[in-house]
Parts: C-alpha cells; structure tokens; sequence
C-alpha cells in the first residue's frame, strides 16, 4: 500500500486491501472482476436479514446441549493464576498470562474449549472467565501504574492463586 494511504485507512481496511491485493495478484481474480463485485455490493440495497434458504436446515439445537453446563469453580473476585502450560499444538492461553496471578472480573456461560476442539479430542463445554491482570504482573515495574489487561480465559488455564 502506498504509505499515505496506508496511514489514512482502518485496521480492517489494511486487512481488506491486502486481501485484495493477494486475490489479483494469485490470479483467483481480476481486477475487472473485483470491481464489478464492488459495484454490485453497492447497488444491492441493505437487507436487515439475508434471505431464507431452501438448503439450509432449520437450526437445532446446540450438540452439547443434552449435557448438563459445567460449574463455575470460581467467583468474581476470587484470585486465581494462569497456568503455565506449554501444550504442543492449538492453546487460547496467551504466553505473556502464563504463571501470572489475576483476579476474576466476570463469569461468562460455558463455551466450547477450543483446545480440545481443534486437535480432534472432543468438544468439551468450560466456564470461561474475564480475568484482570495487573500490567506490572504482566509486565514488569516498567509497565504502566494503575494500568490493567483483561483477557477471557476457559476454566482448565487457571487454578486458584495461593494470595
């Protein structure tokens, strides 16, 4: 991208010219074709729902669903620490949280633990928790006073935190 525009664009329209870009210059499109698309995006009026589809089912239930929801082992409030993990393979559990003491902000309901998911051993449902580090646990004393991160974490990357 030209530097004047790149400056003067979004994050998401950095992501968008860029994938432009790789469509044209990989050949999966043409220039002609990309802009007739934009053309046609712009004519079509907004439709508040896309239409219904004949092929696609009526939605059922969730195939967890039929298992009981998982407890929450932790409150808000409780003080708990990100586990320090390596695990080879898919993890949700940033590096820079791992072995950092938190404190839980919010409950949220159980989700799908992406974990397990992605390497084929299960979809398992796991309270997730919004934990708030201190920056300076994070960080360092070079980190911000007073400055927090808050980040959503699955139950099975925490345990209590002995504070």
């Amino acid at each position: 991208m030209d530097p004047a525009a790149y400056l003067s664009t979004s994050y998401y329209g950095r992501w968008l010219e860029s994938l432009v870009y790789t469509l044209i210059h990989n050949g999966w499109i043409d220039e002609q074709e990309f802009a007739a698309w934009v053309a046609y995006a712009r004519d079509r009026p907004a439709t508040p729902q896309p239409p219904s589809s004949p092929s696609v089912p009526p939605s059922s239930p969730h195939p967890l669903a039929e298992q009981p929801p998982p407890s929450p082992r932790f409150a808000v409030g409780d003080a708990v620490v990100a586990r320090n993990i390596h695990p080879a393979g898919h993890t949700r559990l940033a590096r820079y949280v791992r072995g950092k003491r938190g404190v839980v902000n919010l409950v949220h309901p159980p989700e799908l633990l992406p974990d397990t998911n992605a390497h084929g051993l299960g979809k398992h449902m796991q309270v997730v928790y919004n934990v708030r580090f201190d920056a300076r646990e994070l960080w360092g004393s070079s980190a911000e006073h007073r400055q927090t991160v808050s980040i959503d974490l699955w139950e099975s990357y925490l345990d209590p935190s002995e504070q």
